[in-house]
């Protein structure tokens, strides 16, 4: 986990004062989603939480032991290389638009993101997630995991861009505690 660079932390004012956006793991790190966090960041003066997820395997896990400790550094350092680079960019456009973040990447193949993204979205005001197709399997896992797990509002953002006050707005409600705090936590957006 790595803070971004800031002279002083500043005091929310907004009605969210921690925003998670989590992203993949690879080249395009200005994704939709990334950009309305930014937004609700500036706008209500909060700190970004910078989740990327791992990168898909990029081969099966071979069958015998020589081969398999060779994959699995060759496998752990490629991960390593594409997370943290992933990491920086999108801090860098964190920073240059003025918000202050923090950062976390997965450092094994085997480590899910959606067990540790869940756990990070449920200290965190709301969750911003590119909507995903179907064909994603792992980020739309991540998506539904955070929506059903968190007990927090999620936003998914379509692969166009979306206003960073969303227009519609969907309740999933099943009548628990966890659904009346994650609708109570997400009247900001709501009462608009």
């Amino acid at each position: 986990m790595r803070q971004g660079a800031t002279t002083h932390p500043r005091m929310s004012t907004g009605p969210f004062k921690s925003i998670l956006v989590g992203i993949p793991g690879g080249e395009r790190v200005e994704t939709p989603a990334l950009k309305a966090a930014i937004a609700i960041a500036q706008r209500s003066q909060a700190v970004v939480s910078l989740y990327v997820f791992a990168p898909s395997i990029s081969e099966p896990l071979p069958i015998s032991n020589a081969r398999a400790v060779g994959w699995l550094e060759a496998e752990s350092a490629r991960l390593e290389t594409l997370s943290a680079a992933a990491t920086h960019a999108a801090g860098k456009v964190i920073a240059r638009a003025g918000v202050d973040f923090v950062a976390e990447h997965p450092h094994s193949p085997f480590e899910t993101g959606s067990y540790r993204f869940v756990h990070i979205a449920r200290v965190n005001d709301i969750t911003v997630l590119d909507a995903v197709d179907a064909a994603d399997a792992a980020l739309r896992e991540a998506a539904e995991d955070v929506l059903f797990d968190s007990g927090r509002p999620v936003l998914l953002v379509p692969p166009h861009g979306g206003a960073a006050s969303p227009q519609r707005i969907v309740v999933a409600w099943d009548g628990s505690a966890r659904c009346a705090r994650a609708v109570r936590d997400a009247l900001p957006l709501l009462a608009a």
